[in-house]
Order: C-alpha cells, then sequence, then structure tokens
C-alpha cells in the first residue's frame, strides 16, 4: 500500500523547490515521466517549465487532484511495483519524488530496472527519497521487515535509505552522478530525504 491512499496530500506545498538545483536536466522540449506523481505539484513545474510531462500514479483520488491541477497532463493510473505501461526508451527523464520508498529490496531494484528501461539511452533519473533517520516521518516505526524498510502501520511499508543504499540500488542501472542530502518541510515538519540524479547505463 502507498501513502498516497493513506497520508493527507499537500496542495501548498511549494512546486519545485526540490527541482530547483537540478535546472539543467530539465530542458524544454524533453519527455518527463512524474512516476507517482500524485497531486500533480511537480507535473506543474516541470509543464511550465516547458517539458513533455507525463503522470503516473497507483491512486485515483490523487490522479483526480493532478488533472486539476494540470489538466493538459496525459495521466496513468498503474502501480510501478506491477510495472511500467510504457514502451522502451520512451522518456528523457523521470523524475520520482517520494515514490520510490515503499516497497521491499528486490521490488525496488525491479522498479529501477523498469525506469531505466523506459528511458533513452543517456537518460536520467531525478529521484528523492526517505533518509534513514526521518523520526519524524515513521523512521523506526513499527515491525522492521528488512534493513530500514519498516510496516509502519498494518500493510503501510516505508524504506528509508543512506546515501550508501540508495547508490547502490540505483547502480545496476545507473551511473549515480549525485546523492545529497536536503531537509524540505513537509505537512509542518521538518523532513530529511535524499536526493538522487542518475544517468542510464548503455
Amino acid at each position: 500500500m502507498h501513502p498516497e491512499a493513506s497520508e493527507p496530500a499537500e496542495p501548498q506545498r511549494p512546486s519545485g523547490e526540490w527541482l530547483a538545483t537540478h535546472h539543467d536536466l530539465l530542458r524544454p522540449g524533453l519527455r518527463v515521466l512524474d512516476l507517482g506523481c500524485g497531486w500533480g505539484n511537480d507535473a506543474v513545474e516541470l509543464r511550465n517549465l516547458e517539458l513533455r510531462v507525463f503522470g503516473m500514479d497507483r491512486s485515483r483520488e490523487n490522479l483526480e487532484q493532478a488533472r486539476r491541477a494540470a489538466p493538459d497532463v496525459p495521466l496513468v493510473q498503474a502501480d510501478m511495483a506491477q510495472g511500467l505501461p510504457f514502451r522502451p526508451a520512451t522518456f528523457d527523464l523521470v523524475v520520482a519524488s517520494l515514490s520510490l520508498h515503499y516497497f521491499p529490496w528486490e521490488t525496488t531494484r525491479r522498479i529501477v530496472r523498469d525506469v531505466a528501461g523506459v528511458l533513452r539511452p543517456g537518460g536520467w533519473l531525478l529521484c528523492r527519497v526517505n533518509r534513514v533517520g526521518d523520526v519524524n516521518f515513521d523512521y523506526g516505526v513499527g515491525v522492521e521487515h528488512e534493513p530500514e524498510l519498516f510496516e509502519v502501520t498494518p500493510g503501510h511499508l516505508k524504506r528509508f535509505f543512506s546515501a550508501e543504499t540508495l547508490a547502490d540500488v540505483l547502480d545496476e542501472a545507473f551511473h549515480v552522478d549525485v546523492v545529497t542530502p536536503d531537509i524540505t518541510t513537509r505537512f509542518g515538519a521538518p523532513k530529511q530525504t535524499l536526493v538522487a540524479r542518475a544517468q542510464r547505463r548503455g
């Protein structure tokens, strides 16, 4: 189960704040997939930068809100854990904001491979994930099924990454350019994340 189905959305989050230092990757005309697009905050920012944006989320409710926020952005309802419903080499860039950290390790590795598969050769992944120690957002809560993977409520998994484990899960399919710690405000509390940019191998 993903948090989109159980956590409140955040309609007033300033769009694009985490994207601001990566504008060199956000060139007008590029095809970009907003993976786990939620309410469409990043999709709006990417569209405003004149990228050709597509959104995907497993939650119908999220997609309804995203459609209101960005009615011109094509949206797909699908669960990334079940594969990505796009042809190989469809996108120049995949953006994944707080959407890759809800899965067992092997599922996460498979999703990363799937992301690489829908990117053109040399395409980029730009993602941010929960960071180890993010106690304001359930780090250490509930049952630990794998190292740093907690079932915080029944059926609701959250993974927390270190810079090393994030680089490790990306390394099979990507050349990792940089992994950077960040702190933002989410639901009124400081949230610790890691932001990674990585280029598809091959």
